[in-house]
């Protein structure tokens, strides 16, 4: 038991960029889903919840959006990499491609 709570707190360590990260892209989206579900609440006489439009759009809207927030977040690093620590070049490139492909799992 000893074993599993240290790899959950180790696992918990590594989660926290990520969540930070997309935290403004969640934020925005939720109080876009929840305005799009009172929207069908209104329009819809046999709706109790609309708690399907809420996911449907969800979906859609990660779809949708989440490729663009990873490019301006790459393109975000990439220009921090030559301006703040002075990277030109072959390194920047490199390390902004590492960026980009990690992004994810992080």
């Amino acid at each position: 038991m000893l074993i599993a709570f240290f790899r959950l707190m180790l696992s918990l360590i590594f989660v926290i960029p990520g969540n930070i990260m997309v935290l403004p892209l969640t934020t925005y989206i939720s109080f876009y889903t929840e305005r799009e579900r009172v929207a069908a609440l209104a329009g819809s006489k046999v709706k109790i919840l609309a708690m399907d439009v809420k996911a449907s759009i969800k979906v859609v809207a990660y779809i949708s959006t989440y490729p663009i927030y990873v490019c301006a977040f790459t393109f975000i690093f990439n220009v921090l990499l030559r301006w703040y620590y002075g990277l030109e070049g072959a390194d920047s490139y490199y390390y902004t491609f590492i960026f980009f492909m990690a992004f994810p799992i992080l």
